[in-house]
């Protein structure tokens, strides 16, 4: 089994965790996109390998303050 990945910022953690549940498992699609609101700090890329950290959530984490300070008001809320 080899998932498509393409688009997704989280897409290539998922298919990680999915390689790691299954025993067909032949690669994982990598996109390039990045952010800096997520932070994968327990995924290392190796020789063409990827360990998979055993943290919840795909072993992603959001960062907060970046996020927030991202966010905007795409309507009026004082209606």
């Amino acid at each position: 089994m080899a998932p498509h990945n393409w688009g997704s910022l989280i897409g290539f953690s998922m298919q990680l965790h999915v390689g790691r549940a299954i025993p067909n498992f032949y690669r994982a699609e990598q996109d390039p996109l990045s952010t800096p609101v997520l932070i994968a700090d327990g995924h290392k890329v190796k020789d063409g390998a990827c360990r998979v950290p055993d943290a919840p959530g795909f072993g992603l984490k959001l960062d907060a303050e970046k996020f927030a300070s991202g966010v905007k008001m795409r309507f009026d809320s004082k209606a």
